[in-house]
């Protein structure tokens, strides 16, 4: 489809249904996405009272220059199109407090010859920015103005990143730091004490060992190290395990093969992935975990639990799915806050006892692909009468 070229009239706006937005006391948000938009009005009244523009998915390849008029802007959205530079003029906006580029990238784009991207240290210079999303913007390096910014939550997933420096960690009010799925194969040895990292996505790079610098980060609530090449996971898992403030905890894909029985010690831990690892068993003490509400142990080769697992009581969601059960676990029996437990794809699980009954709260059962037969499945329905039984 052919950009649509704005002119500077009231009219206009209305055929796009957006009139209202233009004048308004009580509404400053411009929401223009999914318009093909090449240009901006040039009102002076409308550019002044805009608090809020949205250009995602308008086939962009620059921020139009009336952007940066619009010096009242707090949020500014430019998701989904194929800009490749964030000019000095970035600067004018000094009320900008969050700023979303992610760009829509596929294969044809990122193998586009000679395709560069820019960002103007004038960005991190901004007072009030305090959320970056740069996810698919195609750089190969962290900014290193990001040192010097107040930024709180920075997001780079999905670009070509390789080294990550010890500055990346500098800002003293970064809260939310997400890496993933970039082409890091290490951390720095040295991470600056860092009290206020909450958030840290590392997964999906090619990371083989943990520092002991990530001590430093001990504030941290979220840790994603799923989908990377870790050459002894067993002691990265240990290396984790003074950050105790861990609430979500992904170590998917890591090819895992057993568990430490130290992992039992993160008492905060609220979601578990564990997914696609090569488990055959888990620690005696799992069930120390209690806070426990999602748990994730799909894609290993799990046939048993251990009896502890009788005291997650608080778990909500259970993923036993791509394993090697034979029978439904009686564990589960005593999780009697679980809603939701995910069991297909077990292809020789055609067992259960009746104790399942005393899962009253249960919501959702899945059973596809197991080895269960018409009469055991209605069986099971009727048991478990409050319940969705998908197979």
């Amino acid at each position: 489809m052919r950009p649509t070229t704005l002119i500077p009239t009231l009219a206009l706006l209305c055929l796009l249904g957006i009139a209202n937005s233009a004048h308004s006391q009580t509404n400053r948000v411009l929401d223009l996405k999914n318009k093909g938009i090449a240009q901006l009005p040039s009102d002076p009244a409308m550019q002044a009272s805009i608090e809020v523009l949205d250009l995602s998915n308008d086939q962009l390849t620059e921020i139009p220059d009336a952007v940066f008029k619009m010096t009242g802007l707090k949020k500014l959205v430019l998701s989904g199109n194929k800009i490749q530079a964030i000019p000095d003029q970035i600067k004018f906006l000094v009320n900008l407090e969050e700023l979303y580029i992610s760009q829509a990238y596929n294969s044809h784009i990122n193998s586009e010859a000679g395709s560069t991207r820019t960002i103007s240290d004038e960005l991190f210079k901004l007072p009030k920015l305090r959320v970056l999303d740069m996810a698919f913007f195609g750089i190969n390096e962290v900014p290193k103005a990001l040192a010097g910014s107040h930024i709180q939550e920075v997001y780079l997933g999905h670009n070509k990143i390789t080294e990550v420096s010890e500055e990346v960690f500098m800002p003293k009010s970064l809260k939310v730091l997400d890496l993933s799925n970039n082409l890091i194969a290490a951390l720095p040895d040295h991470i600056p004490l860092n009290p206020r990292i909450e958030v840290l996505r590392l997964n999906g790079n090619l990371i083989t060992v943990l520092p002991d610098a990530v001590y430093n980060l001990y504030n941290v609530r979220e840790l994603s190290l799923g989908e990377n090449t870790l050459i002894n996971p067993v002691t990265d898992i240990k290396r984790i395990i003074p950050m105790t403030h861990i609430a979500r905890l992904d170590i998917s894909g890591a090819g895992i093969t057993e568990l430490p029985e130290e992992l039992a010690d993160l008492t905060e831990l609220h979601e578990l992935d564990l997914s696609n690892n090569k488990l055959t068993k888990l620690p005696a003490n799992f069930g120390k975990l209690i806070a426990l509400e999602k748990l994730s142990l799909s894609g290993n080769q799990l046939s048993v639990l251990p009896e502890s697992m009788a005291s997650l009581t608080s778990l909500v969601k259970l993923d036993l799915s791509h394993n090697l059960f034979h029978v439904i676990p009686t564990e589960l029996a005593s999780l009697t806050g679980l809603r939701v437990a995910n069991l297909s794809h077990n292809p020789e699980l055609s067992g259960y006892s009746e104790n399942i009954k005393a899962l009253t709260s249960i919501k959702v059962v899945n059973l596809k692909n197991t080895a269960f037969n018409p009469f055991q499945l209605q069986h099971i329905d009727e048991i478990l009468v409050a319940c969705e039984l998908v197979y």
